[in-house]
C-alpha cells in the first residue's frame, strides 16, 4: 500500500467515525474505480453504501469482494450478511459455508454457525440446522 493510499484510508477511517459515509466515498472513489481495489476499499465502501441506505450498491460491493478475493472470510461474511438482510437466505447459505470452509479446522467461528443456521431456518430447512 503506498503513502498516498494510507493517507486515504485514515481519512477514510475519520469519516466513518463521524458516519460521513458521503465523504468517505467520495474519498474511495478513485480506489474502487480501479481494476482490482484493495479489500479494505470494498469493505469500507460497502460500510458507507450501506450507511447510506444503498443497499443494493452495497450488496454489489460485497459481491465484487469476494470475486476479486475469493479467499477472504471476512469479506463472505459480511456478503453472508448483506444477503440475511436483503433476505436471499439461499445464497447467504452458500455464503456462510464458505465462511466455515475457509475457517477450516483451527479456527471456528460460531456466529458463522449461527448465521448459517439461521438462514436454513429462515428457508424452513429445519433439519439441516443440526
Amino acid at each position: 500500500m503506498s503513502q498516498r493510499e494510507y493517507r486515504t484510508y485514515v481519512k477514510v477511517q475519520r469519516s466513518l467515525e463521524e458516519e460521513d459515509y458521503r465523504k468517505v466515498l467520495e474519498l474511495l472513489t478513485p480506489l474502487l474505480e480501479g481494476t482490482k481495489p484493495n479489500s479494505f476499499a470494498i469493505t469500507y465502501g460497502a460500510i458507507a453504501r450501506a450507511g447510506l441506505n444503498q443497499d443494493t450498491k452495497a450488496y454489489a460491493l460485497w459481491k465484487r469482494g469476494v470475486a476479486l478475493y475469493p479467499d477472504d472470510r471476512n469479506l463472505w461474511y459480511n456478503l453472508g450478511n448483506s444477503q440475511m438482510q436483503s433476505e436471499r437466505f439461499r445464497d447467504a447459505v452458500t455464503s456462510f459455508k464458505k465462511v466455515i470452509e475457509l475457517d477450516g479446522e483451527k479456527k471456528r467461528d460460531t456466529g458463522a454457525y449461527y448465521q448459517l443456521a439461521f438462514a436454513y431456518y429462515r428457508l424452513e430447512k429445519f433439519s439441516q440446522t443440526e
